[in-house]
């Protein structure tokens, strides 16, 4: 599949800058290019599972009052 949809280290730089006010090296906005691309295209494959109409299971259930 062609990666047609990679997260640049430009559009890394221009969203710190613009939504954090956070200037980044160009060796943070690379390594942060890549896993935003990552996540991209897992989020992309878990949206063409088909899973019907089941409930997937809870692997975590979280508690009162913390730990």
């Amino acid at each position: 599949m062609a990666d047609d949809h990679a997260i640049t280290a430009d559009t890394v730089e221009r969203m710190a800058a613009e939504m954090l006010n956070l200037t980044l090296a160009a060796s943070e906005r690379e390594m942060v290019a890549g896993l935003l691309t990552s996540l991209h295209k897992d989020m992309r494959a878990m949206r063409r599972m088909d899973v019907g109409t089941a409930e997937p299971a809870t692997v975590y259930t979280p508690r009162e009052g913390g730990g």
